[in-house]
């Protein structure tokens, strides 16, 4: 069986502690700028597309085939991305690209603390998904880059993945309701056999 998934990848960098800088200078630094953690930052895989190939690679124990169409940069965070990934057994559509910077996502994530510094990298181009084999199922995931356009152009795709032959399933997430209106989106459901998605993140629609 094969599954290909279309969605953006991040490189996920936790800190779960961030505390007060030391006034008195006790860590041998300059107080006002440096802090010590207690334990060290944790690197994960994330994106929308990422995260459920990984899973899915990891979970198919070599039994199926797992294709991706993302984003990729070839600077640190995308090979280590990359390396993960290929372990997964995930196939790229495409190789790291030069000159790109990965989207990248430094997280505090302590309790309601919790704050964020997020580059969001570059756009995915959901027609790349019509270059490869057509699958058995198709998962589209939305991320914090799409527009308008972007509804015309996966509806274009799912609806001819459909008519080959493959499963359809969407994670719109909480991005497409920010830039398309229910209207512009309505020709995309017809395609969909599975809609994935909170309460919240659904009910624009």
């Amino acid at each position: 069986m094969h599954f290909h998934v279309a969605g953006n990848t991040v490189f996920d960098l936790r800190i779960d502690q961030w505390p007060d800088a030391d006034a008195a200078g006790d860590d041998g630094w300059t107080a006002s700028n440096v802090v010590l953690t207690d334990d060290p930052p944790t690197p994960m895989l994330g994106g929308c597309g990422a995260a459920p190939a990984y899973a899915l690679g990891r979970l198919s124990h070599g039994l199926n085939t797992v294709s991706l169409n993302t984003s990729l940069g070839a600077d640190l965070f995308g090979g280590l991305a990359h390396l993960w990934l290929v372990h997964a057994g995930v196939a790229l559509l495409a190789p790291p690209e030069p000159g790109v910077a990965t989207s990248t996502h430094i997280i505090h994530a302590e309790a309601e603390r919790r704050r964020s510094a997020f580059y969001r990298g570059h756009r995915v181009d959901w027609c790349r998904s019509l270059e490869a084999p057509t699958p058995d199922w198709f998962l589209a995931a939305g991320y914090g880059l799409v527009e308008a356009a972007d509804a015309d152009e996966l509806t274009e795709v799912c609806s001819e993945l459909a008519q080959n032959g493959s499963q359809i399933v969407v994670d719109p997430g909480p991005w497409f309701a920010q830039c398309a209106t229910a209207d512009q989106l309505s020709p995309l459901w017809p395609h969909v056999d599975i809609l994935v998605g909170t309460a919240d993140e659904l009910g624009p629609y």
